[in-house]
């Protein structure tokens, strides 16, 4: 009985001891695991995705004209979904001798929306993978081109990490010595299997925007969110792989049916409305926000963030996507000119446009134009380009410019957005509020 009293008391102090051990070690392991990154001032490399599944004459221009702005262009080159039921990869047809006229290196993208579900054969999958890679490797060599980078855009759920090392480690192996690099989501950071993930790869890029669908059409939307994208790159640049940061330049056409519910997400493209009783709405990347994004990591930045990639290249056919001017501008850490001037064209007698001048920018204050004339009657008026008329007066009416704005955005240059037609010839005067 007294060895069962001795251990019962060594026992006891045991775990009092622990009790004062556990939390110290508690405090240990989380000050190992926060602690402060080293931080740089050297100067950011900005890269750009060219994400274009078509090439047309606006696509080389863009490279000819823009490429050379850049550290290098990374092209989206082929697609794999795994939900189809060919199992095939689409290839992408660039146009080569654009992309063996810029001097800019080029990096290539294989973009996989979905990571098969457990019960297929991964194997075969990746395998097919491997393949890929090594015949874009070839195919755009034969071509003339000099691969800079291969880079896996995969979107693999969090709980999967773990399935996905293996893929990297033997996609990096086949394609040795090209350099390799993977995108990954900021809630990566937070699995365990994140640190042996990047340490396969020769680095990788962070990408801090993404959107989920609406609930409903008053929810504030934003591709990239500056106060969590700051805290994603602080915390990935606890890791020692060097990571560049993925930001967008893009936006998306959102349809709702007539009780404000969500229906689907377009990008690149606007919608066909096959439908009278759907509406349209958009969202679009903040230039101001991401101007002050780069401003912030330009004075100081985590030592292994390397730069920034853009997502993606302004082509002119792409409305729905910033202009060369705006991204050129906020690439410097500088906001775009948003200054808008309004004025009236008389084409014809009793006949009047509405006209601004200048970049308009999606998150601009609503605001509005107002018309007066004087002794004339209004025959009719209407607003164009997102803008809408409403008559206020016997002598007055209003453009009321959209809460979230109309594409093109970043297109510096005169618009259209409005009309209104007099029963005679008068005065037309502008009261602007914008």
């Amino acid at each position: 009985m007294a060895l069962v009293k001795q251990n019962k008391g060594l026992v006891a102090n045991g775990l009092q001891y622990l009790g004062y051990l556990l939390p110290a070690m508690g405090c240990l392991f989380l000050w190992v695991g926060c602690k402060e990154h080293d931080s740089s001032k050297a100067p950011l490399k900005h890269e750009v995705y060219l994400w274009q599944r078509l090439w047309d004459e606006s696509v080389n221009q863009a490279v000819m004209s823009q490429g050379e702005s850049f550290e290098q262009m990374l092209i989206l080159a082929a697609e794999i979904d795994w939900r189809l039921k060919t199992n095939s990869a689409t290839i992408i047809q660039p146009d080569f001798e654009a992309l063996g006229s810029s001097q800019t290196p080029i990096g290539l993208v294989i973009r996989v929306p979905h990571f098969p579900k457990p019960s297929v054969d991964l194997a075969l999958h990746k395998n097919q993978l491997i393949s890929l890679a090594s015949t874009l490797i070839d195919r755009y060599s034969e071509q003339g081109i000099e691969i800079s980078e291969m880079q896996l855009d995969l979107d693999c759920p969090d709980a999967r990490l773990e399935h996905y090392i293996e893929w990297v480690k033997d996609l990096r192996e086949a394609i040795e010595p090209m350099p390799f690099s993977i995108t990954a989501l900021p809630s990566w950071l937070n699995e365990p299997s994140f640190s042996e993930l990047i340490d396969s790869v020769d680095h990788y890029v962070l990408q801090v925007h993404s959107i989920q669908p609406p609930t409903h059409r008053e929810e504030a939307l934003v591709l990239c969110d500056p106060y969590q994208a700051r805290l994603a790159v602080e915390r990935a640049g606890r890791w020692q792989t060097p990571f560049r940061v993925a930001l967008p330049t893009y936006g998306y056409w959102m349809q709702w049916d007539t009780e404000g519910r969500f229906i689907r997400l377009s990008a690149e493209t606007m919608p066909t409305l096959l439908q009278p009783k759907i509406s349209l709405d958009s969202v679009m990347a903040d230039p101001y926000a991401m101007a002050d994004l780069v401003d912030h990591w330009q004075q100081s930045h985590p030592a292994s963030m390397s730069g920034l990639i853009w997502f993606r290249m302004p082509v002119p056919s792409d409305r729905m996507n910033w202009r060369w001017e705006t991204l050129s501008s906020v690439m410097q850490g500088k906001p775009p000119r948003m200054e808008l001037t309004y004025s009236l064209k008389n084409p014809e007698p009793g006949y009047w446009e509405v006209w601004q001048e200048g970049t308009p920018h999606p998150n601009m204050a609503q605001g509005s134009v107002t018309v007066h004339w004087q002794a004339a009657s209004l025959i009719a008026g209407d607003g164009l380009n997102g803008y809408r008329w409403r008559t206020l007066s016997p002598t007055s009416g209003q453009f009321k410019s959209p809460l979230r704005r109309t594409p093109p955005w970043g297109e510096t240059g005169a618009h259209l957005i409005g009309w209104l037609r007099l029963d005679q010839a008068d005065a037309v005067r502008l009261d602007d509020s914008l």
